[in-house]
């Protein structure tokens, strides 16, 4: 008979009152993969779009979310190489990819033909434990602070893909951070401050450009969509010219003003669409200024690597808003439909 765990979990599509916090079984490490004690859990946006329908999970019910893990090694499967030892603190790539399609042995594992993303295809960390490849595994070392650990991953991974890999930012050039309260913003701030690019900022709050300010965003470079058209406020502050790199997530009506704030020759990168998928813009924007559209996907392990290393060094920050506990995964959900948080809101997994 299978150990029970607890977790919270829904069976159907709906409000944050689909949540139920209950027993189910536990997880079994299988060949080549780890079993974690999850410590705690990052909620993404998308944790949002599947929980509500509008993303199809494809999972087997009750469906456990939550791809931004952090926890403690306690077992492992068959023919595993054991590289991290029981005990260690570690934070999870919440990709898994086939290994051996084409764009795997490309090394683009976030477009695997196969691949899903903990919390979507395979199970999460709204959980007690988690089962995953060993090859998903970055030992922590002695970071401590679980609880940002956990609003890292994701959040950085994506941005980092974005800016570096996918945009190719550059020191010097300028970047338009879309929703600089989001995680994903938050981020994405930090590394281009890293790089050494200029940063404009957008949000739907002033409180949010306030706090915009705190991370080095200078107060003249910011701007509130909701009172002043983005396009214009861009096009005001750079002099005419536009920005070298925009970097959306938002989707929706705001997306055709992103486009014609990039500038000549620049490029608008983009990970997602959490106003809406659909968008609506005139091409002649993008062949007139000759201007470069790319989608980004997730961080590869590579860059996972990378960028736990940068934050072992301490060269982010990652911001928690606010902490639930796993049992209040519901009114976590709830928090954040109200659009009233600054940077991650994370569950803590206590057992």
């Amino acid at each position: 008979m299978a150990e029970k765990m607890m977790a919270a979990v829904f069976t159907e599509p709906g409000g944050p009152e689909t949540l139920e916090y209950r027993e189910i079984d536990r997880p079994e490490p299988q060949r080549g993969e780890v079993l974690i004690r999850v410590r705690a859990c990052g909620i993404n946006g998308f944790d949002l779009l599947a929980r509500n329908g509008r993303y199809h999970t494809g999972q087997a019910k009750p469906h456990v979310l939550g791809g931004d893990v952090v926890g403690t090694v306690v077992g492992y499967g068959p023919e595993c190489e054991e590289r991290v030892a029981e005990g260690a603190n570690v934070a999870l790539h919440w990709v898994r990819s086939c290994g051996s399609c084409e764009q795997c042995l490309r090394g683009f594992e976030t477009t695997c033909l196969r691949y899903g993303y903990l919390g979507a295809k395979y199970p999460g960390g709204y959980a007690e434990y988690v089962a995953v490849p060993e090859r998903n595994v970055a030992a922590l070392g002695d970071y401590s602070d679980l609880h940002k650990a956990a609003a890292f991953p994701m959040a950085f991974g994506t941005s980092w893909h974005m800016l570096v890999t996918r945009a190719a930012l550059q020191p010097g050039e300028s970047v338009l951070v879309q929703a600089v309260g989001s995680g994903i913003g938050v981020a994405a701030i930090q590394i281009a401050n890293l790089i050494g690019a200029r940063v404009i900022g957008s949000a739907g709050a002033q409180w949010k450009l306030d706090r915009a300010v705190e991370l080095g965003v200078d107060p003249d470079r910011l701007i509130n969509y909701t009172s002043e058209n983005l396009h214009e406020a861009v096009m005001r502050i750079t002099g005419k010219r536009g920005v070298d790199v925009v970097f959306e997530h938002l989707g929706g009506e705001i997306f055709g003003d992103a486009v014609r704030s990039v500038a000549r020759n620049g490029r608008l990168v983009t990970c997602g669409g959490t106003a809406s998928y659909d968008v609506s813009m005139n091409i002649a924007h993008v062949f007139h200024k000759q201007v470069s559209i790319i989608g980004s996907n997730s961080a590869t392990r590579w860059e996972f690597e990378q960028i736990i290393n940068l934050l072992r060094e301490g060269r982010f920050d990652p911001i928690v808003d606010r902490v639930f506990p796993l049992h209040e995964a519901a009114k976590a959900h709830a928090y954040l439909d109200e659009r009233s948080g600054f940077g991650k809101v994370v569950l803590s997994v206590e057992q």
